[in-house]
């Protein structure tokens, strides 16, 4: 079961930690050199796989277990990474269940300014009552910033209380390109990361079982 949800794991990080992908071509991976990573040559081979890069801003490739890179491109670069913030969302919510703090069968009473969320939603009214798992579910599997809003509150209080500890979070993590300005992701300012610091919250992120439950749908 541990090897099926690492590999699991493993293909979830090769989704998120390529940022900003624009027409993504097939390119066919072969080894890692000492020169940098080597691309299989074929007449069809676009420019990009000739020179070694990606038409991406920014990609960053780790292995899950030992954290060996075996790809990079401006993995560094700052840039808006929208609902990947609700990657470290979803990861304070479970480190807060594992250890005791919040059920994940309780009922959480959605406020208003929750229900208020723009943006990718499930339209959850105010005042309206459901449980965590199942608010959970609807960041995971829809991104939904008033699920995501409404799990902030219950975890810390308030959004902003939520937001600070997202901050001291992605410190702890040794993220040191990433400031999060909200839980949903929503344009703002100073709300940035780069694609080597969502691999690192990516790679704690499938750590918890319970992510697994949804992440499959």
């Amino acid at each position: 079961m541990r090897k099926h949800l690492l590999s699991l794991g493993l293909i979830f990080l090769l989704i998120f930690v390529f940022i900003m992908l624009i027409n993504m071509p097939s390119i066919a991976l072969a080894s890692n050199t000492a020169g940098g990573l080597n691309y299989a040559q074929t007449a069809e081979s676009p420019p990009e796989a000739r020179t070694g890069r990606l038409p991406a801003k920014s990609a960053y490739l780790a292995d899950y277990d030992t954290g060996t890179v075996i790809f990079e491109q401006n993995a560094s670069a700052k840039l808006p990474i929208a609902s990947m913030s609700k990657i470290m969302t979803a990861l304070l919510v479970l480190e807060t269940a594992d250890c005791g703090k919040l059920d994940p069968e309780s009922t959480v009473t959605v406020s208003a300014d929750a229900a208020g969320m723009g943006g990718s939603q499930v339209f959850l009214d105010a005042n309206s009552q459901h449980k965590v798992k199942d608010l959970l579910k609807a960041v995971i599997v829809c991104s939904a910033n008033d699920a995501s809003v409404a799990l902030a509150e219950t975890v810390a209080g308030s959004e902003t209380a939520f937001v600070d500890m997202m901050n001291k979070r992605a410190k702890e993590l040794g993220m040191k390109n990433t400031h999060f300005s909200n839980c949903t992701g929503l344009p703002a300012p100073e709300n940035f990361s780069c694609a080597k610091d969502v691999f690192t919250m990516t790679r704690e992120l499938i750590k918890h079982k319970m992510y697994f439950n949804y992440s499959r749908i």
